[in-house]
């Protein structure tokens, strides 16, 4: 146990060490090519992965004709995907190269939509070393790591549990027969007061920032 978080804090470095070596060199990794132009690009969106969270992010911005770029792990998905005209291109967002290719310096915001709690903290850390300036979005599962991607200089940080057990007293009050319009309210005073909460707990300045200061 001891070693435990000696090893999380390692093992990126050692990931990278290892993709160095000159016989992982030789095998065919793919390094993503989104877009020929991605270099012009500037204030796109980036999104990592492609299942639900990440299809209603890119279909939001494509409807307001906003910029955006997709990496997903899976292959499938994106093979799909690219023959239906997404800009989606396969890649781990884990390596600063494939952030690189999605055009990170010169991106407005990232939204992180994986369920990979590993993955997630680490796309954080490059993403915010990479450009200090980039609008960080994370989807978490649990409220005890909204700390931490706070902390690696995550913006905003959603957990899939505290929203979960809105829409479940949503549905409850729906059953009882409550007005829609007192039980949308009770949800939005219910999430502002929760998520000024969360905020408090961290002690970075990231999560104090404000979408309307970025525009």
């Amino acid at each position: 146990m001891a070693a435990t978080s000696f090893i999380i804090t390692m093992s990126p470095k050692v990931a990278d060490a290892l993709m160095h070596l000159p016989f992982l060199q030789k095998l065919n990794f793919s390094v993503p090519s989104i877009n020929a132009n991605i270099e012009s690009i500037k204030d796109h969106l980036i999104i990592i992965g492609f299942g639900v969270n990440g299809r209603n992010v890119a279909r939001s911005a494509r409807s307001e004709e906003i910029p955006y770029v997709i990496i997903d792990a899976d292959p499938e998905i994106v093979k799909i995907e690219a023959n239906e005209g997404e800009p989606i291109s396969y890649g781990d967002a884990t390596q600063e190269i494939v952030l690189q290719h999605a055009g990170i310096n010169n991106a407005k915001v990232m939204v992180i939509a994986i369920s990979d709690r590993a993955a997630t903290r680490r796309i954080t850390d490059f993403a915010r070393r990479l450009n200090p300036d980039i609008y960080i979005i994370a989807r978490t599962r649990y409220i005890q790591e909204m700390e931490i991607l706070h902390d690696l200089g995550a913006n905003e940080v959603v957990p899939e549990e505290y929203e979960t057990s809105v829409e479940i007293f949503a549905r409850v009050l729906v059953r009882y027969n409550v007005p829609r319009e007192r039980i949308e309210s009770f949800i939005n005073h219910t999430r502002s007061d929760g998520y000024e909460m969360f905020r408090s707990i961290s002690k970075q300045p990231y999560c104090d920032s404000n979408l309307n200061d970025q525009q």
